[in-house]
């Protein structure tokens, strides 16, 4: 049983170390992007407000340059948290196991975590430039799976007594910031193009790293209620 809980608790440790590692890896390939957007493919490098994360992931940009640093370096990103991030679901069942209603819960955010790591991994298989509609609909199911299975935790942190509630909290916020993204990207507002390029790419770029923030955070309280009650 240690050795088990000692594997969970190194899980917990990794999550943190790849949710930094992807930031990272992304924020580098943004510098070596080969430039352009779908509207304006003249423009030059990487641009915070115009640019989505999956143009970091082109074969080729809309320039016409290669962009195969840029892809690898978004490749490897996507590849190491969302591996990790299937593991996660997979350690959080143990904190939750006492109740059935707990461990239904717990067993839907693993299932839901899961099916979002095998897609966010599938985005990387899937350039948009040679893919779109595919790469797209890989894209929104990796979102919505990733957003339901954060949202059992927020019952399950609250009525556990050995986890802190500001976890939850934490959990509450950011889902309903990434509730509102989703929800930008169905709903049609006649904005002009120019506008609604930059409203969704950059609200693109704050929920993803708010996304990877939470998680730090609540791995960071999984460690700590492990150190704390189980150690």
């Amino acid at each position: 049983m240690k050795t088990l809980e000692d594997w969970r608790l190194k899980i917990f440790i990794l999550t943190m170390i790849s949710s930094v590692l992807f930031i990272s890896l992304c924020v580098i390939a943004m510098f070596f992007y080969s430039g352009g957007t779908e509207i304006n493919p003249n423009t030059s490098g990487y641009s915070f407000f115009t640019n989505f994360f999956s143009d970091l992931g082109r074969t080729e940009s809309p320039t016409g340059k290669i962009n195969i640093i840029s892809q690898i370096l978004f490749t490897m990103a996507l590849i190491i948290i969302n591996s990790t991030y299937i593991f996660f679901c997979s350690a959080m069942t143990f904190f939750f196991k006492e109740k059935r209603r707990d461990r239904l819960l717990s067993n839907l955010s693993r299932i839901c975590g899961t099916f979002s790591g095998i897609f966010g991994i599938g985005i990387t298989f899937l350039p948009i430039n040679l893919f779109p509609e595919a790469h797209l609909f890989v894209t929104m199911i990796f979102s919505n799976s990733f957003l339901i299975s954060l949202l059992p935790y927020i019952v399950l942190i609250l009525y556990n007594h050995q986890y802190e509630n500001r976890y939850s909290y934490v959990l509450i916020i950011y889902s309903i910031m990434l509730g509102i993204y989703l929800s930008l990207i169905l709903i049609d507002f006649n904005w002009s193009s120019d506008v609604y390029l930059i409203v969704l790419a950059t609200g693109q770029k704050i929920t993803i790293f708010a996304g990877f923030f939470c998680c730090i955070i609540l791995a960071f309280g999984a460690i700590k209620t492990y150190s704390n009650h189980y150690n």
